[in-house]
C-alpha cells in the first residue's frame, strides 16, 4: 500500500510541471487570439473635390463603431472642429505638407500660445455597435490651401482598445485659381 502511495505521489510530482506548462501555453495562446481589429473605422468625404483657391474646404468625418460592444468616444461640442480630436494629414502632390495657419501651428505643434477662447469643450459618451459619429473640419483653418494643386487628405485617430492608429480613406482635392 505504501509503495502505491509513493508511486502516485511521484507521478503527480512529474505531472505538475507538465500541467503547469500546458496551462501557461493555453493562457498565452488565448491572449494572442484576442481580436486586434480596430473598434472603429473612419470615412471621410467632401462636398466637392475641385475647390477654388480661397474657398473653405470642408471634410466630413464619420467614425463608425465596428466592434461588438459600445466604445467610449469624445468629441468637441462644435461639430466643425474635428481637427481637435483627430489628426488630419494633408500632403501636396510632391508629398509635402502645406504651410500651416496660425491656428494650425497652435493645434498641430503647440508653437504658439493658445488663448482661453481657443480651447474647445468636449463631451464624452458611448457609441454602440454600428452607430456613427458625424463631424467635420475646415482644412483652411489648419493649412494654407491657397496654392493651386492637388492635395491628398486623410484622417487618423488612435484606437485606445488596440493602441493602433486607424486611418481613413484618402481623398484627393484639386485646388484651382
Amino acid at each position: 500500500m505504501r509503495s502505491d502511495v509513493l508511486k502516485n505521489y511521484h507521478l503527480q510530482a512529474q505531472l505538475s510541471p507538465i500541467l503547469s506548462l500546458v496551462i501557461v501555453l493555453v493562457l498565452t495562446s488565448v491572449s494572442f487570439c484576442q481580436n486586434t481589429n480596430p473598434s472603429f473605422s473612419i470615412a471621410i468625404s467632401t462636398p466637392g473635390n475641385t475647390i477654388t483657391s480661397g474657398t473653405k474646404i470642408r471634410i466630413d468625418v464619420v467614425m463608425k463603431n465596428t466592434s461588438t460592444h459600445a466604445i467610449s468616444v469624445s468629441k468637441v461640442i462644435r461639430n466643425d472642429e474635428a481637427e481637435l480630436d483627430r489628426h488630419i494629414v494633408v500632403r501636396n502632390i510632391r508629398g509635402n505638407e502645406p504651410g500651416e495657419t496660425k491656428w494650425g501651428r497652435r493645434r498641430l505643434h503647440g508653437k504658439e500660445p493658445i488663448s482661453a477662447g481657443d480651447n474647445a469643450s468636449r463631451i464624452a459618451g458611448h457609441l454602440n455597435p454600428g452607430d456613427t459619429l458625424h463631424e467635420y473640419a475646415i482644412l483652411n483653418n489648419i493649412y494654407d490651401m491657397t496654392v493651386p494643386g492637388k492635395y491628398s487628405v486623410r484622417v487618423d485617430r488612435r484606437d485606445v482598445e488596440t493602441d493602433k492608429i486607424v486611418k481613413s480613406n484618402t481623398l484627393v482635392i484639386n485646388v484651382t485659381r
